[in-house]
């Protein structure tokens, strides 16, 4: 099926769906340039040390 591309002021964002890629967008539209934020968690991280324990 390809790519979904979208362009905002000079930004472009590429997603396997339009759902994907409108919140792409809007995680952009909220977090600005900086997307990393010091207290995220990293789900998968997360969801592999609960299922098979640290390591």
């Amino acid at each position: 099926m390809g790519l979904w591309w979208a362009k905002k002021l000079g930004h472009e964002f590429y997603a396997d769906e339009p759902l994907s890629l409108l919140g792409l967008v809007s995680i952009w539209e909220h977090r600005g340039d900086n997307w990393i934020n010091e207290n995220d968690v990293n789900m998968k991280d997360k969801f592999l040390t609960e299922v098979y324990g640290e390591e």
